[in-house]
């Protein structure tokens, strides 16, 4: 996909996402997903300290920090992503508010994902992307404030 179809793409399920929800919100949390998403799996290095909040970057525990950070992860979705011909498209599904924190709910489709078939649609995968403001940024948030959003069920 064209990167112009891609943040057409991107830019027309911001506006609609925002629209529904009725919160100002909405678009910047989502472009921010998409972005996390993109950069994820097209092998675009991130920063923790630039998109974990304080309280994720300072706790030992936290799954993400334990497979060495952000970096880790590009590394394993962008070989994943060329094992499946690239990315092709990320659609964001849902978005839903608790609090301060929100769920994006993204779906990635990869390149070679685009013929039609059984076999192809299981090379989709869904992404929930948990996020808070801070210092004027969305972040990943600890796992205290996504226990939070979930209502303390840490299985949902």
């Amino acid at each position: 996909m064209s990167s112009i179809r891609l943040y057409m793409a991107v830019l027309l399920v911001s506006i609609c996402a925002s629209a529904q929800a009725g919160d100002d919100r909405v678009a910047p949390v989502t472009d921010r997903a998409i972005q996390f998403v993109v950069n994820a799996y097209t092998g675009v290095p991130m920063q923790d300290s630039e998109w974990m909040t304080q309280d994720k970057l300072q706790d030992p525990g936290d799954h993400l920090v334990l497979i060495g950070g952000l970096r880790a992860l590009v590394e394993s979705n962008a070989r994943h992503a060329h094992e499946e011909g690239g990315l092709g498209s990320v659609d964001v599904v849902q978005v839903e508010r608790r609090g301060d924190v929100y769920r994006v709910t993204t779906q990635v489709r990869f390149a070679n994902s685009r013929r039609a078939s059984k076999k192809n649609q299981e090379k989709e995968e869904p992404w929930q992307l948990y996020f808070q403001e801070e210092a004027g940024k969305f972040r990943l948030p600890s796992q205290a404030a996504i226990a939070a959003f979930r209502g303390g069920n840490k299985a949902n």
